[in-house]
């Protein structure tokens, strides 16, 4: 599994130039390994 900082720097990266709204289940979805929902919302909090 893929250590919080390394998930936090992806997904800062992912979502650094999107346009449109965007939630976590489209992050969720967008994820390539496995991540718990509840990763999402701590680095997104």
């Amino acid at each position: 599994m893929i250590s919080l900082e390394a998930f936090k720097d992806s997904l800062f990266e992912f979502i650094e130039f999107k346009c449109e709204p965007f939630d976590v289940d489209f992050i969720y979805r967008q994820c390539i390994q496995l991540v718990d929902k509840h990763q999402i919302y701590e680095v997104l909090h």
